[in-house]
């Protein structure tokens, strides 16, 4: 039985509705989510506190200052996303805390609108334009089916803001092919990207690598633009901290690596098993219908910038095993995830025109196919982060307890929870997991802190117990701070006997 034409067009419409719904919810999911974090005065992630601290300090001489003192901050990523946070909040006049986790939460946005952007740049020339929009609009709400997403956006991280710079970047970048002024934003925006998180190359490595070969004059234009903007800033920044610009974000941020970590990209992968099927279906078919050479942008546009984006996946593919550095967050999946979802949005984009011209699948198609049934499984099946629920009032009240302890303290409290610090009226004037990775690696002396521990200078110590700490550090607790006790999910070393620092 032949279906009729309104037959299958209303069954075209019905699809895109029932994806458009499903990643429109999650989008709904994320912003709930939040909401739940700018409701919330505590710690959700580990760096919040020091990102916190950092954005404070970033214009102070402790910015990128030498760590052989007390105070004692290493500034882990470079300032952007620093500025901007303090920027937003000077002119808002709101909580650094909830601005820097509004920022993330924009940004993200943002980053699917970027998404959307590149997915119809890339999308082949025989898809119609409203076969693009739909593509664009749904792949790039797809990045709300991803939990590294839902995990990383509503906190206050540089990393939403570097993805979405490098996104931009590369849109701008692909755009420089038929229009080159394009390419001075693309640098613009790359470069920003780079001084948000300095690990942010593989957006112009993938895209300047093919355009060097077929537009070399464009691409040496974006280069020098990327070298002498970013060279600038680089010598205004280690002029302005006497060298430690660069002590910091690349000498202090060499972590341990522990390889048993490399089983995590096999994990994700497994998890994301469709959108990488999809993934590696598409660089063949690239491949395929280049016939293996490199074609004339002018025959075939399309395949040159898929070629781009192939690039891209490839270098974010050789980033995420940064996940093997001990204390490595989910962070270092999102924009390789993120390209996943673009391929994923090209496909279906794909899927949509071969439907609506009423064109027959087969095995040379199978990843048009899979593209809706990825996005739909993945939105049915997501699991949403444990803040999504919000927190009992237990938690809350185990949280204002021991922010009460610490505002009475009279003396400095060193703590992993360090957003409780700063919201109990103390600064982070040490960081107990960086020094702790900085002693192992042979890059920080301990002994002078190591002292002032044993000299009782602290109040207490506040360790989560799944951070280790330096042999040194634990029989200087052990001596100095004998007393344990457990609060908040938090071990709580103290220097005197329990009956003196009572429970409020």
């Amino acid at each position: 039985m032949t279906l009729s034409p309104k037959v299958i067009a209303g069954g075209r419409i019905a699809l895109l509705f029932i994806l458009f719904a499903l990643v429109g919810w999650r989008l709904c999911n994320f912003l709930v989510l939040g909401v739940h974090a700018l409701n919330w005065p505590y710690e959700l992630d580990y760096a919040e506190g020091i990102v916190w601290q950092q954005a404070e300090l970033m214009f102070s001489p402790r910015a990128y200052a030498p760590i052989d003192g007390f105070p004692a901050i290493v500034f882990h990523y470079t300032p952007l996303y620093h500025i901007v946070v303090r920027g937003v909040a000077g002119l808002t006049g709101g909580d650094m805390l909830n601005t820097g986790r509004a920022v993330s939460i924009a940004c993200t946005v943002l980053a699917a609108g970027a998404i959307g952007l590149i997915v119809i740049a890339i999308a082949p020339d025989s898809v119609g334009v409203s076969s693009r929009l739909w593509g664009g609009i749904i792949g790039g709400l797809a990045i709300f089916t991803l939990h590294p997403i839902m995990l990383c956006g509503p906190v206050m991280r540089a990393d939403m803001l570097a993805v979405v710079l490098s996104l931009m970047g590369f849109w701008a970048g692909l755009k420089a092919f038929d229009r080159p002024k394009f390419i001075a934003l693309a640098a613009v925006f790359f470069v920003a990207a780079v001084y948000t998180k300095q690990t942010s190359l593989s957006a112009p490595a993938a895209l300047f690598l093919v355009m060097l070969w077929y537009q070399p004059r464009v691409a040496l234009l974006g280069i020098a633009i990327c070298l002498i903007v970013g060279g600038s800033v680089l010598a205004m920044l280690e002029s302005e901290t006497n060298g430690g610009f660069l002590r910091h974000i690349i000498l202090y941020n060499i972590d341990p690596v522990d390889w048993r970590r490399v089983w995590l990209v096999g994990f994700v992968i497994k998890v994301y098993g469709l959108y990488f099927t999809l993934a590696m279906l598409f660089i063949i078919n690239t491949l395929v219908r280049m016939k293996f050479r490199l074609p004339a942008y002018n025959a075939d546009r399309g395949a040159v910038r898929s070629l781009c984006l192939i690039a891209y996946f490839l270098f974010t593919s050789i980033t995420v095993f940064g996940i093997v550095k001990i204390g490595a967050f989910s962070n270092y999946f999102l924009e390789w995830l993120c390209i996943c979802v673009t391929i994923v949005g090209i496909e279906l984009a794909r899927f949509i025109e071969a439907w609506r011209k009423g064109e027959r699948f087969h095995i040379g198609t199978v990843s048009l196919i899979i593209a809706p049934c990825a996005i739909a499984f993945y939105a049915i099946t997501l699991e949403l982060p444990v803040f999504a629920q919000g927190w009992s009032p237990d938690v809350l009240r185990q949280a204002q307890m021991l922010s009460a302890r610490i505002r009475a303290a009279t003396k400095p409290v060193i703590s992993d929870e360090m957003v409780l610090l700063k919201r109990s009226g103390q600064q982070v004037l040490w960081e107990p997991m960086i020094f702790q990775e900085l002693t192992q690696m042979d890059t920080w002396d301990e002994r002078p802190f190591l002292n002032r521990v044993r000299a009782r200078q602290f109040a207490m110590f506040i360790l989560q117990d799944d951070h280790d700490i330096s042999p040194g550090l634990e029989r200087a607790l052990a001596d100095a701070y004998p007393v344990i006790e457990k609060q908040a999910g938090f071990t709580i070393h103290l220097p005197i006997a329990p009956e003196s620092v009572s429970l409020p």
